[in-house]
């Protein structure tokens, strides 16, 4: 995990804290953190949480975004397809490119939908 925003280096932290430990203890957690994201820490204490949504809006907003989620994940994946499928064209490997041009446009139709 890239550690290179404060938010991500707590992250960081976090995970590592509940590797060792069941429950939060925030003041234990806290405490045990560089001294460089003591600030950073008591501000996210501080900030209020946003109000959680109800009902349909909140199902709605789920829906899109792992919508969002799952066409990333297919548009990176199809960008890896196509850079082993130039591989495999290099190398005169044309059983795997048919395979691999399969699984493109099996991608590409997951895509549009």
């Amino acid at each position: 995990m890239p550690k290179n925003r404060a938010y991500q280096k707590l992250l960081f932290h976090l995970v590592a804290y509940f590797k060792e430990h069941e429950t939060f203890d925030g003041k234990q957690f806290g405490t045990g953190l560089p001294q460089e994201l003591g600030d950073s820490y008591s501000i996210c204490l501080l900030l209020p949480l946003p109000p959680v949504q109800e009902g349909e809006e909140y199902i709605d907003e789920i829906r899109k975004t792992s919508r969002s989620l799952r066409d990333m994940y297919l548009r990176k994946r199809l960008k890896e397809i196509g850079q082993e499928i130039k591989k495999k064209e290099e190398e005169g490997q044309e059983a795997e490119i048919e395979q691999l041009r399969t699984e493109f446009s099996t991608l590409v139709s997951e895509l549009k939908k």
